[in-house]
C-alpha cells in the first residue's frame, strides 16, 4: 500500500488549525490526568511576554529597524496571538475540568 504525504508549510497550516490542536491538546491533558487549567495559566503568561516583544519590535520599527518590521509582519501568518488562543481555550475548559475530574475520581477509586 503506498503512503502520501501532505507537507505542512504555511500554505496549509492555518490559524483555525492551531485553535484545533490547542482544543486536542487541553482536553488529551485532561484526559490523562493532568489539570488543563495549567495551560491555560501557562499560555496566559506567554500572552504577557509575547506582548511585550511585539510592543517592543513595534519601536524598534518605528525607528526604522526592518527586520523588526519582517518579524511583525509575519508573526501571525499561521498563529493565532497567545491572547486569542486564551480566549478560545477558556471556552473548553468547563468540558476538560470535567474530562480531569472524571480521571481524578477513577484513579482515586481504582476503576
Amino acid at each position: 500500500m503506498a503512503r502520501h504525504s501532505v507537507p505542512v508549510t504555511p500554505d496549509t497550516f492555518t490559524r483555525e488549525h492551531e485553535f484545533e490542536a490547542d482544543e486536542i491538546g487541553v482536553h488529551l491533558m485532561a484526559r490523562a490526568g493532568f489539570n488543563p487549567g495549567k495551560a491555560i495559566q501557562l499560555m496566559e503568561r506567554e500572552a504577557m511576554e509575547e506582548e511585550e516583544y511585539l510592543a517592543e519590535l513595534q519601536e524598534k520599527a518605528k525607528r526604522g529597524d526592518v527586520d523588526a518590521a519582517k518579524i511583525i509582519e509575519s508573526a501571525y501568518i499561521t498563529h493565532p496571538p497567545t491572547r486569542q488562543r486564551v480566549e478560545r481555550l477558556r471556552q473548553h475548559l468547563p468540558a476538560a475540568m470535567k474530562a480531569y475530574r472524571d480521571y481524578q475520581q477513577r484513579t482515586a477509586t481504582g476503576a
